[in-house]
């Protein structure tokens, strides 16, 4: 994922372990102060986790590792670490 947002590799081990995949649901990249959103049937799965690259970084992304799903709808909020890749020198 990090410098070019690929992430077939996660979603191809991600799906062949069972879970459940969904990639770029806002069809590209968001500008400063634009959100999306996206629904996930859960049904068979309580945890969740997530990746997304952060720009105008080289490679830095947010991450979010086994968030157990609450059972009871709502809106709910989690605070996202976002880490180095360590793949790039940090010039920006």
């Amino acid at each position: 994922m990090a410098e070019g947002g690929d992430i077939s590799g996660l979603a191809s081990v991600i799906g062949n372990a069972g879970g459940a995949v969904v990639e770029n649901p806002a069809g590209g990249i968001l500008n400063p102060g634009v959100a999306t959103t996206f629904t996930l049937d859960s049904c068979d799965h309580g945890y969740l986790s997530l990746s997304a690259m952060l720009l105008p970084t080289n490679d830095g992304f947010v991450g979010l590792d086994s968030w157990k799903i609450p059972t009871e709808a709502g809106t709910y909020r989690a605070t996202l670490r976002s880490y180095d890749a360590g793949t790039e020198a940090n010039d920006e």
